[in-house]
C-alpha cells in the first residue's frame, strides 16, 4: 500500500514536471485570464446530467432499493476522497459507505464498481478504435482456491449482464455519460477560444480517463495536467495553450465534485479526514 501511495507521488510529480517544462507561461496566463465563461455555464449542465446518469447506472447495477439520493451522495463523497487522499481510496469509501449506511455487501458493491470501470473502459477503448490510435490488451488472472468463494460474489453483479435489455441500458448509460463529458470538455474548450473539432473533445476524455487508471497522487495532480496537454497537441494546439485548458478543468472538476462531496459528507455523517485505514480493511471482506 505505501509502496503504491508512493509511486502514485513519484508518477505525479515526473509527469508534472514534463508538462510543466518549456512552458510560456505569459501565454498559458493571457488564455485563463480571457476565459469566456458563458460556455463553461452550458457545460455545467452536460456535468450535472452526467452525475444524475452515473446514479441511475450505479443504482441498476446495485440491483438494490436504495435511494438514488443516497446513491449519489455516496459517488460524490467517493469523488472528495479522491480528491483529498492518494491511491484512488475513493472507490474504498464507497465500497464502505454503501455496506455501512446502507447494508449493501461490500464484495457486491466491489463488484458493481469492477462492472462500471469496465462498462467505462470500453466506451473510452471504442472513442479511441475510433482515431486508429489503440487495439485491445487482455490479460489472464489466476486466483488461489481460497478466494473462489469471494469471487463468486465479487462477480454477484455479472448476472445482471446476462440480462440484453439491462445489459443495452447500461451501455447507453455509459454512452450517453461519455458524450456528456465530451460536451463539458468542449465547453470549456470554447472558453478559452480554441480552435478545435467537436472530436477532440470526445479523444480528450478517453485519453484523460484512461490515462488515470495509472498511480496517482491526491486529486490526480500532475497526472491529470499531463494527459489532458498531451491529448490537445494533435489537434494543433501548442504546450502552453493546452496547459491553460488542463488547469481550467482540473480547477473546476476539483473545486465543484469536492464541494459536491463535501455537503455529502456531511448528509451522512461521513469525515474522509478521520477515516480509519482499520476501516478500508473491511471492504473486502
Amino acid at each position: 500500500m505505501k509502496k503504491g501511495v508512493f509511486l502514485g507521488f513519484f508518477i505525479g510529480f515526473i509527469l508534472l514536471a514534463f508538462t510543466l517544462k518549456d512552458i510560456n507561461w505569459q501565454e498559458t496566463l493571457l488564455l485563463l485570464k480571457r476565459v469566456n465563461f458563458l460556455p463553461i455555464f452550458l457545460g455545467l449542465i452536460f456535468l450535472g446530467i452526467n452525475l444524475f446518469l452515473k446514479t441511475y447506472r450505479w443504482r441498476i447495477l446495485l440491483d438494490s432499493p436504495v435511494l438514488p439520493s443516497r446513491i449519489f451522495a455516496i459517488l460524490t463523497i467517493g469523488y472528495l476522497v479522491n480528491n483529498l487522499l492518494p491511491a484512488r481510496a475513493g472507490e474504498l469509501a464507497r465500497i464502505y459507505l454503501m455496506g455501512r449506511k446502507e447494508g449493501v455487501g461490500m464484495s457486491k458493491t466491489l463488484g458493481t464498481i469492477i462492472i462500471e470501470k469496465t462498462l467505462d473502459t470500453f466506451v473510452l477503448i471504442l472513442i479511441l478504435f475510433w482515431f486508429g490510435i489503440t487495439k485491445p490488451v487482455f490479460l489472464g488472472i489466476v486466483l488461489p482456491q481460497k478466494w473462489q468463494e469471494r469471487l463468486k460474489l465479487l462477480f454477484s453483479g455479472l448476472k445482471l449482464l446476462k440480462n440484453r435489455k439491462i445489459l443495452l441500458k447500461l451501455l447507453l448509460f455509459s454512452f450517453l455519460i461519455w458524450t456528456l463529458e465530451a460536451f463539458w470538455n468542449y465547453s470549456l474548450l470554447c472558453s478559452l477560444n480554441l480552435k478545435v473539432p467537436l472530436v477532440a473533445a470526445f479523444f480528450l476524455a478517453a485519453v484523460i480517463n484512461l490515462g488515470l487508471f495509472i498511480p496517482s497522487p491526491p486529486g490526480y495532480v500532475g497526472v491529470f495536467h499531463f494527459w489532458a496537454t498531451f491529448a490537445l497537441l494533435p489537434f494543433g494546439v501548442d504546450k502552453s495553450q493546452a496547459l491553460s485548458y488542463a488547469l481550467l478543468q482540473h480547477s473546476f472538476e476539483y473545486f465543484i465534485l469536492s464541494s459536491l462531496g463535501i455537503w455529502s459528507a456531511i448528509k451522512l455523517s461521513f469525515n474522509p479526514l478521520k477515516w480509519k485505514k482499520k476501516n478500508t480493511s473491511k471492504c473486502i471482506s
